[in-house]
């Protein structure tokens, strides 16, 4: 029988009829719902009926036109699938009233065309013909739109389907062997299922080189044979595992096959990680070494691992049916319930930390997990929980707590220690000073060089105890959130020749100074000039005398910098990480000969920050260092 030819010149597979002048009607019908979800034509127009009567017509008047002898046949036709293999068909003979209320005989014939995640049945190809008389003739006036009617079905079927389906011409070789194919046409869920874009019309050899020649032998074997076979075939060319169903269309000499098929990769992953994970599972319940347990929807225990028999002091007998409120500590029922409820009510799993009760009475603590298990339809049937004993981690973090508030407490007093004996030394430490200078200007006048070298001996030392001091002070104050700092316009590089000047004076150090043009930046010019001071006075100290320090301002993209480098021993690394924190001192064998509190860099870098700039280091141990700051120009900056 020639092949029916659609409105754009694509074929529909044709179906032989038993007299030769219509295809029997062709029905998809779900079960055991019996839903109809394709048919090409309905087999009661063949009995009178309308398409327009068919479509108004109720389900219970289109059963009673059944003939009630044959109503155990139909029923039995439909339920006896259920536990069919494919190879299997079935038919059944019936009667059904036509238009005028005669009986007409009905042969139907149907075999499964699907099976579900379980296997069973769930989709019947049936067909069904009238055999009690010819069918009228197709060529009167109606037979375009019968043929038409058929048509628009199936591209409504072919567009719409979950399913890839395509129709494939077989290729032969000279041998008269199989070794490829053509796709003549290809439904929109082909691409999804395949992987295989714009492939109508080309070979599978075009699009897939290294497709197996095991795929040749099955579709050939159709296409030679008109055995249809449904199968599972992997394809490591594709990357995919297919459920498929092939089966012969057109004229034997075509050698035309239309395949039906299914990407059931995810499914095989999932199925095949899903006993693998069973199989893990049940070596970890019954070997954790945390307590495992299930309860039912009323918080009754129905099984429960060693380790939680261990955990609560209960035999695996003994566990069975007691409730979960009975071994949680009565403060901590109300909310076990509530966030029971949730995970009930919306399986929202949950975890919480509470005290539970042994079976002698004792308590422990204990971090619970706890989370649904759902039957098929995603109703939540039972619950399971993990229970880990956290009761040395809970007497840790107490007495972690407790030393936590301690040395808060003792940091406090000492804070308050170094604020207070930095303010009272301050004031007889000035006075020290300016009596000490008022007594060498003395021995100066009277010509005691001794005494008075030794004055300017003892007045050096009185700088390094104002400065440490001074650092003690500020680092109260850091410490407190009371570092204020006074805002105006400063002009760096001016602030950084004064403080050059002045510690140049004290040393034998040389001293560059390379200096860009900068713009006015909003500070506080004491801090600043404190932090320059720290600097140069740290270069100073570290580097050799006699070698050079050189100081460098410029003018970046969002802020002006300041360097101060030294040709000193330079830092490690791993003192790089460390330098500005607060009591910070080197231990390397370089450093640790030189004396300080290491509290000037700190300092130096909070000020640095509370101006909204940073601080860093560049150095290589014994390649000297360079410090450097930078300070944002602001909205306002003067240029």
């Amino acid at each position: 029988m020639p092949e029916t030819l659609t409105e754009d010149g694509s074929c529909l597979p044709s179906v032989e009829s038993n007299n030769g002048v219509l295809p029997p009607a062709t029905y998809v019908i779900s079960i055991p719902s019996r839903e109809v979800i394709y048919n090409n034509v309905d087999v009661r127009i063949s009995l009178g009926f309308s398409e327009q009567e068919l479509t108004s017509m109720s389900a219970a008047y289109g059963f009673s036109l059944y003939h009630p002898e044959d109503y155990s046949k139909i029923r039995s036709f439909y339920t006896n699938w259920q536990h069919a293999n494919d190879q299997q068909q079935q038919s059944v003979r019936y009667k059904h009233q036509d238009r005028w209320g005669k009986w007409a005989s009905l042969y139907a014939q149907s075999r499964v065309l699907k099976r579900d995640d379980r296997g069973k049945a769930c989709q019947l190809l049936v067909t069904v013909e009238r055999v009690d008389q010819q069918q009228p003739d197709t060529e009167g006036d109606d037979a375009p739109e019968n043929v038409q009617q058929t048509v628009d079905k199936y591209r409504t079927l072919f567009h719409n389907m979950d399913e890839g389906y395509c129709i494939i011409q077989m290729l032969y070789n000279e041998e008269g062997y199989p070794d490829n194919w053509r796709f003549i046409e290809v439904n929109p869920a082909f691409e999804r299922h395949n992987g295989l874009v714009n492939a109508t019309g080309k070979t599978i050899l075009e699009v897939t080189p290294g497709i197996e020649p095991v795929w040749f032998d099955i579709y050939g074997k159709v296409a030679d044979t008109g055995e249809s076979i449904r199968f599972e075939q992997q394809s490591d060319a594709l990357q995919r595992t297919f459920n498929l169903y092939a089966f012969r269309v057109g004229a034997p000499e075509e050698r035309k096959v239309a395949v039906l098929f299914t990407d059931i990769t995810a499914q095989k992953m999932s199925g095949e990680a899903l006993r693998k994970s069973e199989e893990h599972n049940r070596a970890i319940v019954s070997q954790t070494s945390v307590g495992i347990f299930g309860a039912d929807l009323d918080g009754h225990i129905i099984f429960l691992n060693e380790k939680a028999s261990q955990l609560f002091g209960l035999n695996k007998n003994e566990g069975i049916g007691v409730n979960v409120l009975d071994i949680t500590v009565p403060e901590f029922r109300e909310a076990t319930m509530r966030k029971f409820g949730k995970l009930v009510a919306e399986g929202r799993s949950f975890e919480s930390e509470k005290r539970m009760i042994r079976k002698d009475g004792s308590e422990f603590w204990a971090n619970v997990s706890v989370a649904g298990i759902s039957d098929q339809q995603g109703d939540i049937k039972s619950v399971v929980a993990v229970v880990i004993d956290i009761t040395q981690r809970k007497a840790a973090e107490t007495a972690l707590r407790e030393s936590e508030q301690q040395l808060k407490e003792l940091l406090r007093l000492k804070d308050d220690f170094i604020g207070i004996a930095s303010h009272e030394l301050k004031t007889p430490v000035t006075s020290m000073k300016a009596y000490a200078e008022i007594v060498k200007e003395s021995m100066e006048q009277l010509g005691d060089k001794q005494n008075s070298y030794l004055l300017s001996r003892l007045n050096q030392q009185i700088d390094r105890l104002t400065t440490l001091i001074r650092h003690l002070l500020d680092t109260s104050r850091i410490s407190e959130g009371q570092l204020q700092l006074v805002m105006e316009d400063v002009d760096l590089n001016s602030l950084l020749l004064e403080r050059v000047d002045e510690i140049k004076r004290t040393t034998g150090h040389q001293f560059v100074c390379h200096l860009g043009k900068l713009p006015l930046v909003l500070g506080d010019r004491e801090r600043l000039a404190q932090v320059m001071t720290n600097l140069l006075s740290n270069s100073v100290k570290y580097a050799p005398v006699q070698t050079t320090i050189t100081v460098s301002s410029e003018l970046e993209e969002h802020a002006v910098r300041i360097t101060v480098q030294d040709e000193g021993p330079g830092i490690t690394v791993a003192d790089q990480e460390k330098i500005f924190e607060k009591f910070f001192r080197s231990k390397t064998k370089a450093m640790s000969t030189y004396q300080g509190m290491g509290l000037g860099l700190y300092i130096t870098a909070q000020i640095i920050q509370k101006h909204g700039g940073e601080l860093g280091v560049q150095s290589e141990d014994g390649q000297g260092a360079a410090f450097s700051f930078t300070l944002p120009l602001g909205k306002d900056t003067l240029t």
